[in-house]
């Protein structure tokens, strides 16, 4: 007891002593060594050295630091203690089995087992080593710390892990870095770097967030933690935020999948349970609830500037979409079910706002809605879908306006070609049967009202009240009604009855009628033709059925019904298989009986004719066609073709051409038959046959290692044709005398062509022709009468020889007034001689088969001069003002009139619009013909030709309605004038031609439009032909009134009709044959 004393003596002298060194050296708090159960001091003149043993115990102002062991370098200011430490202040303590403390900076180092806890904060941080600056009040942790918030809490307890933790106790801050963990209930998070802000209860996670919970996990750029009472209330996801969710569903016992994306996500929390998630800026959700039937599977995929979703017991109750909606989703339709690979169907949906109460499945779209499925698309201002039910509901939006409340927005269903319009929609997408209330559609010409439409099958609707109408206006200017309608899309519309109203003022009835609305090719009735000839035989053209039986081939049945002549059947069938074959096959039938009035006999004749085409490739290239005419007498055309030009045509032929095609020739084999209508001659051709060769080099180009060797032959050129035929001609005889021709000829003709360039200017042009014809002439009436040679083959030939040159010379002047840059003037004479010895073989067989040239001796030259005159303005721009050519020859062999007449043509162009000619003919020899005059030759002929047209460009579309502006005119005028005037002389008379031609087409006003055209012939001063017509725009309708006052088809012509309707139309007047004036 009395060595206890004497210790406790000492230690307390040397602490005394310690405190008055310390407060005499230095101002900060002294560190004061409360006890010890035993010391040793060691001192020397730099330190003083204590080990102190048995509970230490020092104070440093309000720090308490004990431990079982402590070493005091009491000169440097620092304390080892090791063995229980423990530093304490007012607030916080501070555990480790090693701490070095330092007096002057009251800084703390602990390592081995640390353990720092925050009584005030409820902080714990455990770790093997941490640093502790109590001036600073900041501490961190390193070697893998843990930091536990309200630790007394257990599993409650918020924990967060970390290889290095910093703690701010000023700011009450604590920041956690590199491999972040943080633990909360079922929460877990990782990351690089965490934020603890104490006071605001909130952790900040940056560093490729991710956190967990249960089947749910969050990831983004950074990420917020706000806590509350020691719970987790929300959480805010920033930068590419993604979430996914596996809701449970105690119902099915799966999980519902929930997929989020977005650049910021908010969670609002209740109890540390999700109720609500809202997706902010570019956010796009996925959503696939649970089914015990795998083919039930759903999901449902939606986009917006904002999604918020809600979730109440596990469960997504409501997603709301704001800001540019869209959405796609995807279900196996009930007919689908049975089959295990069934594919999908997708729904397409867009608005303003999309709502989908997910318990109720139902999917509300508010604003600009639109909604897709297939080829059905449905437009509204509001649109509701019963996911469960496939019922689909639209409306538009009820407004006032001016005191009246409208319908806008409203729905617009459209089946990928036609548009229906209606204030309420309901369709049922798994029957797809629905109903429109006050509809209104469009197909093909016209437009569709119903008070109800109901849908009944996928291409047919059943419409009470309806209206049919090809008028746009709200209020259309006429419209056929009938009390029901079927509607049969892209085919056709049956209605009964049917009145047809002009305004509201019914005009005529039908018991029905079928409005054919099919596009394309498809079966119906033909439009017929009711008129008269010369105003005393009527008829009715044209009255017939359309068939069309497949995609390759249609057939046309019609009558033609005349009041004297009677009943003509006509048939026209059609094929064809693309890139293969095309043709018909067409004709018309008449039965003709007359009654012999002397004797009671009747008479029966059948008039008819029969016609066909045929094309077909066989390959490639070879390709047969074949076409013929056939008629059962020469004025069948004539009495019925309203044709002009098959009427005047009086020769039918038949044929069939079998043609063969290679790179540089070609062959044809052709049967052909001509019959002229008029003499009953027959000309045959059994068979025609003839080979070209395309024109190519004698001797083509070497290549040698991908490079071509042009040599000076390689421009020779060579063509080669060959033609055999066998003809035959049968006249009618009439006296009894075989008139029939018949002859075979083969003829050939060559040609070798030479084009060199010399002294890079002058272009040369050589050429050889050849040609040799055989002929075998077989002996017939018509051959011995003509004294030919027959039954014996021969031959003729001839040679022609030409040399060619040419060039082009320039001149430019620099002028530069009128705004020009200069002025080119291009100079192109040409020369060409002619050689052709004299073959005279056969020319009696020449003259009778019309096969070979009369080849008879020619000496020749002709030459030529052309001048274009152009020129550049200073906008780069070229112009050629005109053209001037001369032509003329030279007859080297000719013994009067060597050379030929002078031919000169100018042309020019350069006025826009304006297109001017100048021909003249001059003879350079007196009218006796023996006196040359190159000087002042003759002028023999010429014509001035002046084409004027003038077309105003249109600034806006001319297609006004009836409600336009009728006092403004439409802007596209039409203007053409032309004048013509010739004289020439032919053996001292002269014969003058002068005409003027004129037309024009304006628009008076917006809807009457003046057309005139007319012909003047100054001569005989008299109008040649005129024509005047008014036209009427009478919006779906339209009027035209033509006259023409003189000439075979003189007379007025009124017409008023639908647009588009033309058949339904009013008309009076008569009009010439075949040229009808409609």
């Amino acid at each position: 007891m009395k060595r206890l004393q004497t210790l406790s003596g000492v230690v307390i002298s040397i602490s005394l002593i310690f405190f008055i060194e310390s407060q005499a050296k230095e101002k900060s708090p002294p560190l004061v060594l409360k006890h010890a159960d035993e010391l040793q001091t060691n001192l020397d003149e730099e330190n003083m050295i204590t080990n102190l043993y048995g509970n230490a115990w020092f104070e440093h102002g309000d720090l308490s630091l004990k431990s079982q062991r402590a070493v005091w370098y009491k000169s440097a200011g620092q304390v080892v203690l090791t063995g229980g430490v423990e530093v304490q202040d007012s607030t916080r303590t501070l555990k480790a089995e090693r701490v070095v403390y330092y007096q002057k900076s009251g800084k703390a180092v602990a390592t081995g087992e640390v353990r720092l806890f925050e009584s005030k904060d409820k902080v714990l941080i455990i770790g093997q080593r941490g640093e502790y600056d109590k001036e600073k009040k900041y501490a961190v942790f390193t070697e893998n710390p843990k930091l536990i918030a309200n630790p007394e809490q257990g599993d409650s307890s918020l924990t967060v892990t970390a290889k290095k933790m910093e703690y701010y106790k000023e700011d009450e801050i604590g920041i956690a870095s590199d491999s972040v963990k943080i633990h909360k209930n079922r929460l877990n998070a990782t990351c690089t770097k965490a934020t603890w802000y104490n006071r605001d209860n909130l952790i900040v996670l940056s560093g490729f967030p991710v956190a967990k919970q249960d089947e749910d996990e969050v990831l983004g750029d950074s990420m917020r933690l706000y806590l509350s009472e020691n719970r987790l209330q929300r959480i805010e996801v920033n930068g590419r935020a993604k979430v996914s969710q596996k809701l449970y569903d105690s119902t099915t016992a799966r999980f519902n999948e929930s997929f989020l994306n977005s650049q910021k996500v908010v969670f609002r929390l209740e109890n540390e349970r999700v109720k609500e998630v809202t997706a902010i800026n570019q956010a796009t959700s996925l959503y696939i609830p649970t089914s015990k039937d795998t083919l039930q599977l759903t999901k449902n995929e939606t986009s917006g500037d904002t999604i918020q979703i809600s979730i109440d017991s596990s469960q997504v109750r409501r997603v709301l979409v704001k800001g540019g909606a869209q959405g796609r989703y995807f279900f196996i339709p009930e007919e689908r079910k049975i089959d295990t690979l069934a594919g999908e169907d997708t729904v397409y949906y867009s608005a303003a706002s999309i709502d989908y109460q997910v318990d109720q499945d139902l999917i509300a779209l508010q604003g600009g809605s639109a909604l897709r499925l297939g080829n059905l698309s449905l437009t509204s201002a509001a649109i509701e879908y019963d996911l469960k039910n496939e019922l689909l509901t639209a409306s538009g939006e009820k407004q006032e306006v001016k005191g009246e409340s409208v319908y806008v927005g409203t729905p617009v269903l459209n089946d990928g070609k036609e548009d229906i319009l209606g204030q309420r929609m309901v369709y049922n997408l798994n029957t797809q049967q629905g109903k429109i209330q006050t509809g209104k559609t469009k197909f093909e010409k016209g437009f569709y009202y119903g008070k109800s439409f109901y849908k009944i099958e996928e291409k047919e609707f059943l419409a009470s009240q309806g209206e049919f109408t090809t008028c746009d206006q709200n209020e259309p200017h006429f419209h056929f009604s009938s009390s029901r309608m079927k509607l049969i899309t892209h085919d056709k519309v049956i209605a009964e009855p049917v009145v047809l109203y002009i305004g509201q003022v019914p005009i005529a009835a039908l018991p029905f009628y079928v409005f054919p609305i099919k596009p394309g090719r498809h079966s119906g009735f033909l439009t017929f033709d009711i008129g008269n000839f010369t105003g005393v035989n009527r008829f009715i053209r044209n009255l017939g059925y359309y068939w069309a039986i497949s995609d390759y081939m249609d057939l046309e049945s019609a009558l033609d019904i005349y009041e004297e002549e009677g009943v003509v059947f006509k048939g026209n069938y059609r094929y064809a298989i693309r890139h293969l074959l095309s043709g018909q096959i067409w004709g018309s039938f008449k039965r003709d009986s007359n009654w012999d009035l002397f004797t009671y006999t009747q008479s029966v004749s059948y008039r008819w004719d029969l016609n066909f085409n045929h094309t077909q490739d066989i390959s490639p290239s070879v390709k047969l066609a074949g076409s013929g005419q056939f008629q059962s007498d020469r004025s069948y055309y004539r009495d019925f073709n309203l044709n002009p030009a098959e009427r005047r045509n009086r020769v039918v032929r038949s044929q069939v051409n079998l043609s063969k095609r290679w790179t540089q020739a070609g062959a044809n084999l052709a049967f052909t038959q001509d019959f002229n209508l008029d003499t009953d001659v027959r000309t045959l051709s059994l068979p025609n046959l003839s080979y070209n060769r395309f024109s190519a080099p004698l001797f083509p180009a070497q290549t040698k290692d991908s490079k071509t060797e042009t040599k000076w032959y390689n421009s020779i050129y060579y063509t080669f044709n060959s033609n055999w035929r066998n003809f035959v001609n049968i006249a009618k005889d009439t006296a009894g005398v075989d008139s029939t021709k018949n002859h075979l000829t083969a003829d050939h003709s060559g040609s070798l062509r030479f084009s060199p360039k010399l002294f890079g200017f002058l272009s040369l042009n050589q050429t050889v022709n050849l040609r040799e014809s055989w002929y075998y002439v077989f002996k017939t009436n018509v051959s011995q009468n003509a004294g030919v040679l027959t039954e014996k083959p021969a031959r003729a030939g001839s040679v022609n020889f030409g040399w060619g040159a040419s060039t082009n010379l320039y001149g430019t002047f620099p002028v530069t007034a009128f705004g020009l840059q200069g002025l080119r003037h291009t100079f192109s004479p040409s020369v060409t001689f002619n050689y052709q010895p004299k073959f005279d073989q056969h020319q009696d067989l020449k003259r009778f088969t019309g096969v070979g040239s009369s080849a008879p001796k020619i000496q020749s030259m002709s030459f030529a001069a052309g001048n274009v005159v152009t020129v550049k303005t200073k906008k780069e721009r070229k112009l050629d003002l005109f053209t001037l050519n001369f032509t003329s020859a030279y007859n080297f062999l000719s013994s009067t009139h060597k050379l030929a007449p002078l031919v000169t043509v100018f042309r020019s162009r350069a006025v826009p619009n304006l297109d001017l000619q100048f021909d003249a003919t001059h003879d350079f020899y007196d009218l006796s013909g023996t006196d040359l005059k190159l000087l002042n030759p003759r002028l023999q002929a010429f014509s001035i030709t002046t084409n004027f047209s003038f077309q105003q460009k249109s600034a806006r579309k001319s297609d006004a309605t009836a409600t336009a502006d009728y006092s403004t005119a439409r802007e596209g005028l039409k203007f053409n004038f032309s004048h013509r005037y010739s004289e020439s002389k032919v053996l001292g008379n002269i014969a003058k031609n002068h005409w003027l031609n004129f037309g024009t087409e304006f628009w008076a006003t917006k809807n009457w439009k003046v057309s005139y055209s007319a012909r003047y012939d100054i001569v005989k001063q008299e109008m040649a032909d005129q024509t005047i017509e008014i036209y009427r725009d009478l919006h779906c309708w339209e009027g035209r009134i033509t006259w023409i006052p003189s000439g075979f088809r003189e007379g007025i012509y009124f017409r008023i009709n639908i647009k588009a309707l033309p058949e339904i139309k009013l008309e009076k007047g008569g009009a010439g044959l075949g040229t009808p004036f409609y």
